[in-house]
Order: structure tokens, then sequence, then C-alpha cells
């Protein structure tokens, strides 16, 4: 499946994606994760049915930890790059006294060495409902593609982990399961050079 938007510079460009996908873990089995790019692919939205943590002696099946890996192949037009600053976590929270909640969403490039991390540490009491918190990426600066990658992987790790350690009695949910809750990557793109000199790898059919 082939995507195709446009990025308005000084002149209209149309830019491609190869959707390639394949995902991990124990937070998204196969057939319980799907992904959308808004009509500019300036976001890319996660959407989950198997990704939640929930702890306390109210649930007779806690599941404490949950990782999904997700890999998707792209393919990237001579003299334009991308990064991700930001993310937009939409879920259902709610924690009882001292009990603790993390989220965290790291990504790299296949070719590149560097990772950017996002981590959001929660600890009760945290009313239940539902939340929209927006997070900085640490070192997102580091890890933009180059300018003539051509095709890439963009390799996106997430994790949650629920911990009711200081308070045995107390419970805990993470939940991006219920009510659409979602997870959104926020896409920064850039025109890394003004001519034709690139000349990066073009997939079959895409000349």
């Amino acid at each position: 499946m082939v995507f195709s938007w446009m990025i308005e510079y000084s002149t209209s460009l149309t830019l491609s994606l190869l959707s390639k996908r394949s995902v991990s873990g124990n937070g998204c089995p196969v057939g319980t994760v799907s992904y959308a790019f808004n009509d500019r692919k300036t976001t890319l939205t996660f959407s989950f049915s198997n990704y939640y943590v929930i702890i306390g002696q109210d649930y007779p099946f806690p599941v404490d930890k949950k990782d999904c890996v997700i890999r998707l192949g792209m393919y990237v037009p001579p003299c334009h790059s991308f990064t991700i600053p930001t993310v937009d976590y939409y879920g259902y929270y709610e924690l009882d006294s001292k009990v603790k909640g993390v989220q965290r969403t790291a990504y790299w490039l296949k070719s590149r060495t560097k990772k950017a991390f996002s981590r959001l540490g929660i600890k009760g009491p945290f009313e239940g409902g539902s939340y929209h918190i927006p997070l900085s990426f640490d070192g997102w600066p580091l890890v933009r593609s180059a300018c003539c990658d051509g095709e890439m992987t963009l390799n996106i790790e997430n994790s949650l982990r629920v911990d009711n350690s200081a308070n045995n009695h107390g419970s805990g949910l993470i939940d991006f399961v219920t009510k659409g809750f979602k997870t959104t990557l926020n896409l920064d793109w850039a025109k890394c050079c003004f001519d034709s000199t690139c000349s990066p790898q073009i997939p079959n059919g895409k000349r």
C-alpha cells in the first residue's frame, strides 16, 4: 500500500510512503494495532485493542506491563527529511494513592544510532478519567532522517507499566483500548536541499 500527500514549500511537492509494517510485543499482537496519517502526513496516530495495564485486588487477571514495537518502512523523496518532536497521549488513567504508572515511547531510524525518548510518570491518587497529555521527545533533533536516505525504517517502541508495591491494597489502570484512545506522533518535515544532487535508492514504481 502506498500513501501520497502534499507539503507546501516554495512550490507544491508530492511525497510518498511505503507502508510495510511489522509489530511485536505483548501490547500489540498481530491484528490489534492500526495506524493512520493525517492528510498532510504531519501526524501518525496509533490505535490499540490490547494495550493496557491493570493491577489491584479488584482485578482477577492483573497485567502490570505491556510492550509494543512497531516498524514502518518509509520512503522519503530526495531533499526532504523528517523528525518527531512531540507525542500526544489520549487514554484513560486511574491510580489509587501511591500507585505508580509509567508510559514511555521511543523512536529511532534503522540507519541511525540515536534514539529519542518520551516518558510520562504518574503517581496516584489520579482520578479516573479520559486525559490528553502532550509531551516532547528528549533528543529529537538528533533523530532526523538524512537528506538522501530514500527508503528507511521507522521504529517505534511503546511501553506501559503500573506498580502498587508502595500500596499493596491499591489499584491502578492505564487503558488505551476503550473509547478510541490513541497515541499520536507529530512529524516535522523540512526541505534540506534545493537541487537534484541527491540520488537515494528509489523503490520500484516510485520513479
